[in-house]
């Protein structure tokens, strides 16, 4: 059986009261509130109950029927409240979930929803605070008896604490004989960090960052008694191994000494590494004071001051096609390797007396980086050269000219793609330099023949697409673009004019589906259209339009600066303009005669004056022309003609 302290309210099914329905679906819920001991809590203050699986209140009430609800949090002061000395009831729903609470401490349902059948709940007194909790001498405390309890603690320093009575108390787990003994784990972010096998008699430090001593004065010993075991500091997946001290260290031994790398991986080696107070190795005795060191992979010398080597014929690394010198810096796993390729002449490398104390060299991730190599880049006098793919009599060069101040010339980050620079055939192009063109912020600067504060800049607005301006091929000549005041002047934006085929193209104030269209036909030679110089309209041809028959048509002015009227034989009009035009409209008004009987038109008096009416012919196919000019809020007729075939 398991058994978990849970800091959370304990639900006890306890007796049931008769549970009551009404003819509304309601059922009657009458609860007591107890402790671990079975004695009443008198002093609850608050409760909530909630709609099941949520955290929402129910509508509750005081009497059947939906009488009288309860107001919640229901208090002892609460509207209709029933709560008592740990006692409340109500009528609602058969489940729910709640909370109650003391004024201190508020536990809940937990998520398990409850029913009318459950009357008694527990509101935990003591198991909340173990810490309360005091055992006399000599006293048991049985923990289940399938030996899992789990104690779960807080965010505190001191999760499991225990303090002995006095000095040289003894914490046991297991008994001395060896009968019952146990695992000890101690986990860790990584695992087990501390195990104790009974199984196998072992101690395993592992996950962890392990001192031993590290801030005492006594010492530690390691197999220093009568142990004959054998004594091992690593393995072959072990990391580094540091031994420091700030005293003598000293490694005796009673038989051969040998310092062996046993690990045939490339690249790992032995090394010896002092800092303060040196190294020294002193031979002597038959080989006449050498020393010889003889190895089949790497030697290394590494120190935190300078290594100097004194020999006056040299220094020859020699024996391999490939040479190396390894520079160690920190002590860890990262070297700085020279490799020098096998020469097939010899090649010297020659390190300038400069006035600067500390230089770099110009690295290459190309290993056959050199003069005239493919793909190399490499540097000339004052110059940066690039070989290319080819190698030829060809290369890219940049080339510096002599700086007056100092100039940075910087590549800014980008997002990943392949850019170019822009190119000019102009030696001096620099801003501010005359004829020069460079960049600005969204801009392209010209700077002009002279060299001076004024520049022509072309500004790009920030585009919502792709927009590409795009200059056609012409016939050789000099040419300029249709500029426009309108900063906003583009395709289908209100206010703008722009080119179409064979279009000029305006929009209007409202910047929607309809444009006014310029349009040329094509010209069988050259054609010259003037526009006096002179405020007024265009007067413009147009196909003609109809006027609806009737004892009172209406011309709608607008339409059209024709029109057409073919009276119903022996039917008189009154004709009625639909306004008074602009200043300058001409329209004119041809008459169609159809029947044997006439027609008399009359022109409505309000927005016209004309020479008086007009009779229609009694003979078919007889026409009149009948002529109107506006001065913008009257038409006047300027015209008539007489009956024609």
């Amino acid at each position: 059986m398991k058994k978990t302290l849970l800091l959370s309210l304990l639900l006890l099914i306890g007796f049931a009261l008769p549970i009551l329905a009404d003819e509304y679906g309601m059922v009657y819920h009458e609860i007591q509130v107890y402790d671990e001991l079975g004695r009443k809590v008198t002093g609850i203050s608050g409760v909530n109950i909630y709609l099941p699986g949520t955290t929402t209140n129910a509508v509750i009430y005081k009497n059947r029927g939906k009488q009288d609800a309860i107001t919640q949090q229901i208090t002892t002061t609460s509207t209709n409240t029933t709560l008592s000395s740990g006692s409340f009831y109500w009528w609602g729903a058969d489940q729910y979930d709640f909370t109650i609470t003391d004024g201190t401490d508020t536990f809940s349902s937990g998520g398990r929803s409850l029913s009318a059948s459950e009357g008694k709940l527990i509101f935990p007194l003591f198991l909340k605070d173990v810490s309360t909790s005091t055992y006399e001498d000599d006293e048991t405390i049985t923990m289940g008896t399938d030996s899992d309890w789990v104690i779960s603690g807080g965010a505190t320093a001191n999760l499991l604490k225990f303090t002995p009575a006095s000095d040289g108390a003894t914490f046991r787990i297991g008994l001395a004989d060896g009968t019952k003994s146990a695992n000890v784990q101690i986990y860790t972010a990584s695992g087990v960090g501390l195990l104790i096998d009974e199984s196998g008699n072992t101690l395993a430090i592992t996950g962890l960052t392990t001192s031993i001593n590290a801030s005492s004065n006594y010492n530690t010993n390691i197999n220093t008694g009568t142990s004959t075991g054998a004594v091992t500091v690593g393995s072959s997946t072990a990391g580094a191994i540091a031994f420091d001290t700030t005293s003598t260290f000293s490694v005796n031994s009673d038989s051969t000494m040998a310092f062996t790398a046993t690990d045939t991986t490339a690249g790992n080696v032995m090394t010896w590494v002092t800092t303060d107070g040196g190294m020294a190795f002193t031979a002597g005795g038959a080989a006449n004071g050498d020393f010889t060191v003889t190895v089949g992979d790497d030697l290394t010398f590494a120190t935190t001051g300078l290594t100097t080597i004194t020999n006056a014929g040299g220094i020859v690394l020699d024996g391999i096609a490939t040479q190396t010198i390894i520079v160690e810096g920190t002590a860890n796993d990262y070297e700085a390797t020279l490799s020098f390729t096998d020469p097939t002449a010899d090649v010297t490398y020659t390190f300038p007396v400069a006035a600067q104390a500390t230089y770099s060299v110009m690295l290459s991730t190309l290993a056959t980086n050199a003069p005239d190599i493919a793909s190399s880049v490499t540097g000339g006098t004052n110059q940066l050269i690039f070989e290319g793919s080819g190698v030829d009599a060809y290369e890219a060069i940049i080339t510096a000219t002599n700086p007056t101040a100092d100039i940075v010339w910087t590549l800014p980050d980008a997002a990943a793609m392949t850019v170019s620079f822009m190119s000019s055939t102009l030696a001096t192009n620099m801003p501010g330099v005359a004829n020069s063109v460079w960049g600005g912020t969204g801009q392209l600067i010209f700077e002009g023949a002279t060299a001076d504060g004024n520049e022509a800049i072309i500004t790009v607005a920030d585009p919502t697409a792709d927009t590409i301006f795009t200059l056609p091929v012409m016939a050789a000549g000099t040419y300029s673009l249709m500029s426009s005041t309108l900063a906003t002047n583009g395709v289908g934006i209100a206010n703008s004019v722009w080119g179409g085929t064979n279009q000029i193209i305006m929009e209007g104030s409202a910047a929607d589906a309809n444009e006014t269209i310029i349009t040329a036909t094509a010209p069988t030679a050259d054609r010259t259209i003037t526009i006096p110089d002179k405020t007024g309209q265009v007067m413009l041809s147009s196909a003609a339009s109809v006027i609806a028959p009737s004892t009172t048509p209406t011309l709608t002015v607008g339409l059209s600066n024709i029109y057409t009227d073919t009276p119903t034989d022996n039917e008189n009009q009154t004709i009625t303009f639909s306004g008074a035009g602009t200043a300058g409209d001409v329209i004119s008004i041809v008459f169609i005669c159809v029947g044997t009987a006439d027609e008399v038109i009359t022109f409505q008096a309000t927005l016209v004056s004309s020479t008086g009416t007009l009779t229609c012919d009694t003979t078919a196919a007889r026409y009149y022309v009948v002529t109107f000019i506006s001065d913008g809020s009257h038409w006047y007729e300027v015209s008539r003609t007489a009956v024609q075939t």
